[in-house]
């Protein structure tokens, strides 16, 4: 129930990535337009996140939710130019009103999201 709920969510883009990665290719990474609860699912077993967290092997690091205001984009400092340049160009605004960070020991990955 509460993957649909976040899923419903999402209004802009849902770019799931590396945070490497540069603006070329980006496109690859974009799930707006198919993310439904079978691939929300698909991608929590493809990156074993869910795994780590069935084996109590996920540390939550912090959340900060209803940021009626945003957050500045100059604040993401995580999030580099080329995905800010590529959310503003296809979803013509870019505001942050979510950030959730996670630790997963299994990949072994640090995961910070922001809605």
């Amino acid at each position: 129930k509460s993957s649909q709920k976040c899923i419903n969510a999402f209004t802009g883009e849902i770019v799931f990535m590396p945070i490497f990665y540069k603006k070329v290719g980006i496109d690859w990474f974009n799930y707006r337009k198919i993310l439904c609860l079978g691939v929300y699912y698909l991608l929590v077993l493809a990156s074993f996140t869910g795994l780590s967290t069935i084996l109590g092997l996920t540390d939550f690091m912090t959340a900060q939710e209803d940021m009626k205001e945003g957050l500045n984009p100059q604040e993401t400092v995580d999030i580099s130019q080329d995905i800010l340049e590529y959310l503003k160009y296809t979803s013509k605004t870019c505001k942050v009103v979510r950030k959730f960070e996670y630790k997963f020991h299994i990949p072994l990955i640090h995961v910070k999201m922001y809605h």
